[in-house]
């Protein structure tokens, strides 16, 4: 469906990176969203294409779409200020299997973090238990635990170069996961590297 939406916030979240947190007040799509699906966001005039982000959250009425500025439509996004209003079609893609009361290790890379918090929030609801894994490139990127924790997900860091957490990448803390717990489903969302040796892990437990 297509909405114009009303901005609620959008605000940077860390002082490294130009990450940010942007909440749209849009009750057809918070209504129709299902964890791991996106929205496609209008970028004014100039950009002739959409930009496909993540879902983060439904609250009420309200979408959080958390996002990095890549290029020309996230820095048109990043300039946009509460009370204006934007350009969204969705809620789109299949999102995530969300088993009842099931154990669910919920896995992510970078900004492929964000839709990982709707998918756990998911699995408290239905009486399951969620874990997140978090990768990042060094502790100045870290963001987001908070709200993972926050909504009784537990939560484990890695980053690259070992400045927090556990040093190397996060998919040796999904390795660990599975050799010492049952887990009934991991949900993944990241690069396509690590999103791969995921897929690999998984298949041998």
């Amino acid at each position: 469906m297509l909405t114009k939406g009303k901005i609620i916030q959008n605000k940077k979240m860390l002082a490294d990176a130009e990450i940010f947190d942007m909440r749209v007040l849009a009750p057809d799509i918070a209504g129709a969203a299902s964890p791991g699906q996106i929205v496609h966001v209008r970028c004014g005039d100039a950009q002739t294409l959409r930009r496909p982000i993540s879902i983060c959250e439904i609250d009420g009425d309200t979408v959080r779409l958390c996002y990095e500025v890549r290029g020309k439509g996230t820095a048109f996004m990043s300039s946009l200020r509460p009370g204006m209003s934007v350009d969204l079609l969705g809620p789109k893609g299949n999102g995530f299997r969300i088993p009842q009361g099931g154990r669910i290790l919920l896995l992510g890379g970078g900004i492929g973090i964000y839709p990982l918090l709707s998918a756990g929030k998911a699995a408290q609801r239905s009486g399951g238990q969620g874990k997140a894994l978090l990768g990042f490139r060094t502790a100045s990127l870290i963001h987001l635990t908070d709200d993972f924790q926050s909504n009784g997900i537990s939560v484990e860091v890695s980053t690259d170069d070992g400045s927090f957490g556990r040093a190397g990448r996060v998919t040796e803390l999904l390795q660990d996961e599975l050799a010492n717990k049952k887990w009934d489903t991991v949900l993944v969302c990241g690069p396509r590297p690590m999103m791969a040796v995921a897929a690999a892990l998984a298949e041998t437990f």
